[in-house]
Parts: C-alpha cells; structure tokens; sequence
C-alpha cells in the first residue's frame, strides 16, 4: 500500500514539474525504425531516439566501429543511423 501511495505521489509530482517547465511527456517508443539521432542509453542494445518525431527505438548493432565505441568509448551521443529488418532493428555509427 505504502508503494502504491509513494508512486502515486512520485507521478502527481512528475507531472506537475513536466507542465510548469512545458516538457512533453515521454516520447513513442516504436518497433521499426528507419532513420536515427543520438544514443541516449546503451547496454548490450542501444536505446535512441529518431530526428522525425522524437520517439524511441531499441536497436543491436555489428557494425564494427560502434560495437567498439559501446565497449571502449563514450557512446551517449554518437551520430548514429538505424535500419529495420525483419530480425530488429540495426544500428551503426554515421
């Protein structure tokens, strides 16, 4: 019960800062993406959001440049393009 109050509470508050500053409320996140922007996360897949509306993708990647950069480097940020197929969506560096 105390959780259940706590996240009602956590969201009314979320919601009262998201009016006041007029950010939008979380982008779609969508299965098939063709196009790209910026890593925003990363793990084993990369999370990003594309330039046409903002929403969110999830993508895997083999391309050989970014697979190192989300090993070795700084990744959140990097230009990066995404194309659907019919095993997900692939990412590589721009």
């Amino acid at each position: 019960m105390a959780v259940a109050a706590f996240r009602t509470i956590r969201d009314q508050i979320h919601a009262r800062i998201t009016a006041l500053l007029g950010a939008p409320a979380d982008p779609e996140l969508v299965i098939y993406a063709d196009a790209g922007r910026g890593v925003f996360r990363y793990a084993s897949i990369v999370a990003g959001r594309l330039d046409a509306d903002d929403s969110r993708f999830l993508a895997t990647s083999e391309d050989e440049d970014l697979v190192a950069l989300l090993a070795n480097g700084e990744p959140l940020g990097a230009r990066i393009s995404v194309r659907s197929t019919e095993h997900g969506n692939r990412a590589s560096l721009r």
